[in-house]
């Protein structure tokens, strides 16, 4: 489960059109090397957390950090981290709003009886999506 992180990065720097992950690596030690990993991805640069003792396992600690804030976060992602928590599947409620030559959706999801509202989007697919996207929503559902 650790070494799928590298690849679902790509993934998604594929699927949002967006530059592909760079990596660059720190080592440690002349002896018994250690190495930490640092995540560039959209201009937003990420560490890993800890020393690994290979430089694979750094990379994928590494590219495990924009997972677990929200740059990374979806309605599989949502629902994947509620269904580890055994909670009730994630609602979403859109509605439209705005006249009729431009709408504009707004979103709301419900997780374990609480609504989490995000701002308005162009499409409804957006809204969801941003509505999933709220931080709290997340880490309460995650918390749980």
């Amino acid at each position: 489960m650790a070494h799928l992180y590298k690849s679902r990065l790509q993934n998604y720097a594929q699927k949002k059109n967006i530059a592909f992950p760079t990596y660059a690596c720190e080592m440690q030690g002349p002896y018994s090397r250690l190495f930490k990993a640092r995540v560039t991805i959209d201009g937003v640069m990420y560490e890993g957390p800890e020393f690994c003792t290979t430089l694979k396992d750094a990379e994928h600690a590494g590219a495990k950090v924009p997972f677990t804030s929200t740059i990374v976060c979806n309605k599989s992602l949502l629902q994947g981290l509620v269904q580890k928590k055994g909670l009730v599947l994630p609602v979403y409620a859109t509605n439209r709003v705005g006249p009729p030559h431009m709408p504009r959706f707004a979103s709301t999801v419900q997780i374990a009886g609480k609504c989490f509202v995000r701002q308005e989007a162009r499409t409804k697919k957006q809204a969801e999506m941003n509505a999933t996207c709220c931080k709290s929503c997340l880490y309460k559902s995650y918390r749980r």
